[in-house]
This record gives C-alpha cells, sequence and structure tokens, in this order.
C-alpha cells in the first residue's frame, strides 16, 4: 500500500443508496480530473477515506443508518476543517439547513437535486 502522501486526493461521495452514489459518480466523471472518486455507503466508510487521504470535497447524504449528515459533518470538520462538506436530503426544510450549516456543512442540496448547481459547487470547491 502506498503511503498516505503518495495517494491521490479523493472526492468522496456517501450516500446509502447505490443508485444515487452511482448518478452523482456519472455527474462527477467528467470534472474530477486529478480526483479520485470514492463513492461509499456510509459515514464510517468516510472516516476511513479521510484517515489515508486528502479530501477537498464530501458530499453526504442527510438521512443514513448509522451515522446521520450532521454527525459525519462534525467529524470531518474535526478532523480536516479545510475539506468542503455538501449536505443533500430528500427531507429538506430550513430548519434542517441551519442544522446542517451548524454542524460544518459549507452547502446543503435538496433532493432531487439539479446538476449544474452539483457541478457548480463542485466547481467552486476544487478549482
Amino acid at each position: 500500500m502506498a503511503p498516505p502522501a503518495a495517494l491521490m486526493p479523493a472526492i468522496v461521495l456517501v450516500d446509502d443508496e447505490p443508485d444515487v452514489r452511482i448518478i452523482l459518480c456519472r455527474l462527477l466523471m467528467s470534472i474530477s480530473d486529478g480526483y479520485e472518486l470514492v463513492a461509499v455507503g456510509s459515514g464510517s466508510a468516510v472516516l476511513a477515506v479521510l484517515a489515508e487521504r486528502s479530501v477537498p470535497l464530501l458530499i453526504t447524504d442527510y438521512n443514513m443508518p448509522g451515522m446521520n449528515g450532521l454527525d459525519l459533518a462534525q467529524k470531518v470538520k474535526a478532523a480536516a476543517p479545510t475539506t468542503m462538506v455538501v449536505m443533500t436530503s430528500a427531507y429538506a426544510t430550513p430548519e434542517l439547513e441551519k442544522r446542517a450549516q451548524t454542524a460544518g456543512a459549507d452547502y446543503f442540496i435538496p433532493k432531487p437535486f439539479v446538476f449544474e448547481q452539483v457541478e457548480a459547487i463542485v466547481r467552486e470547491a476544487l478549482f
């Protein structure tokens, strides 16, 4: 295994729904040169990736079993404050958006999301 410094930085996508992960990966493939796309199904898997490499961008769902997006955002920001966190949710409310920002999310995107909005945020985070 290569030392952490040698690993390519990763854009991490976390959602417990495989179809959402696939859609996001397809969307990001064309704009992620220089970054590895890592798609996982749980918050704990994100923390394992974060321990191995630089993660400049995390896109996470809010509602997941085990660790929800709010808890994950707090843990990621504590471990890697410069990681941009984008939270998505099918249960978007102004209250949830405020809670996400308090937890450390830089952006909150309601589902179903607009691809152009996701792309613009990713470009801002990476370039």
